[in-house]
């Protein structure tokens, strides 16, 4: 169901008044226009007041946009500062492992050589003590065969 359709306010506030005199109907008419006035230079002042709380709250949301900013830009910033000392530590740690196996691996080619050089001397010792040990036993058979000549001279 629509609603009843109402005439507007001033016809309603108008048929409501005691029927006016010329005079007073004319006063009224008159003055009609000074209130219109009054009411739109109301108006006026309050939008313009209302248009200045806006741009105050313009103004205040853009300095904490412009602060926001700031600060996350200077939190990317250091946090690119972060990442770009990371990145050298961990150059700085891939160097010193690269460095450090190549360390090892000539430590063990050192050990290597060394092991080398150690198994020929104790290959040149076992062959010195073999000959040894050959020359000792000629000798030994030599004096046994001096002793038993003797023996037979005697």
């Amino acid at each position: 169901m629509a609603p009843p359709i109402l005439p507007p306010t001033h016809q309603t506030t108008r048929a409501n008044q005691p029927p006016q005199d010329g005079v007073q109907a004319a006063r009224g008419m008159l003055q009609e226009p000074d209130h219109m006035r009054n009411v739109r230079s109301r108006i006026q002042e309050a939008t313009s007041a209302l248009q200045f709380e806006l741009l105050q709250q313009l103004e205040v949301l853009d300095n904490d946009r412009a602060t926001m900013r700031a600060t996350l830009t200077a939190e990317a910033d250091a946090q690119a500062a972060e990442i770009k000392t990371l990145a050298a530590k961990l150059k700085t740690a891939a160097a010193d492992k690269k460095t450090l196996v190549g360390d090892l691996c000539n430590e063990k080619m050192r050990n290597k050589k060394v092991e080398e050089a150690l198994t020929a001397e104790v290959k040149t010792l076992a062959a010195k003590l073999k000959s040894s040990t050959a020359k000792e036993e000629r000798l030994d058979a030599d004096l046994y065969d001096e002793k038993m000549s003797n023996k037979k001279v005697e």
